[in-house]
């Protein structure tokens, strides 16, 4: 069973025709019914009881209307919610310069990169910094080296 069959299945529930079920997904009706047939020989289950007045879902048909539905709006969830998901970067900062510096460092990230959440840590260990960064719990640190 797989989504777009889903979508066919209820543009197909809604319009009752293969004809009208085609027009609204922009698909050509041979698509919309190869679509049916895979979804019914999938499940085991004829799905509609077709007609001269076109097709009415059976009694299997109106039970995976519901979950037709929700496994849909599901699927849409999923995807708005991974779409929305921005990058991050996880920067450490020695405390030291933390509050002179890393502002403008993030002011100017923010700029380039207005997508990006940035995560700071501080310590006021240098050693530690490097091995966050070396162990990949830190992206990236900023320190004042003199060498």
């Amino acid at each position: 069973m797989e989504l777009r069959q889903l979508r066919t299945f209820e543009a197909v529930v809604a319009h009752r025709t293969v004809t009208d079920a085609a027009v609204a997904l922009d698909l050509a009706p041979s698509s919309v019914s190869e679509q049916i047939r895979h979804l019914e020989r999938d499940l085991g289950v004829a799905l509609f009881e077709r007609g001269p007045r076109g097709m009415r879902p059976t009694a299997a048909g109106e039970r995976l209307r519901g979950w037709a539905r929700r496994l849909l709006d599901q699927a849409d969830q999923a995807r708005r919610d991974v779409a929305q998901a921005r990058p991050v970067l996880r920067l450490g900062s020695l405390e030291t310069i933390a509050a002179v510096y890393v502002p403008a460092v993030l002011a100017r990230l923010a700029e380039r990169r207005p997508d990006l959440v940035v995560e700071v840590r501080s310590d006021g260990v240098r050693d530690r910094l490097l091995d966050a960064v070396a162990a990949a719990d830190l992206d990236a640190a900023l320190l004042l080296d003199a060498g």
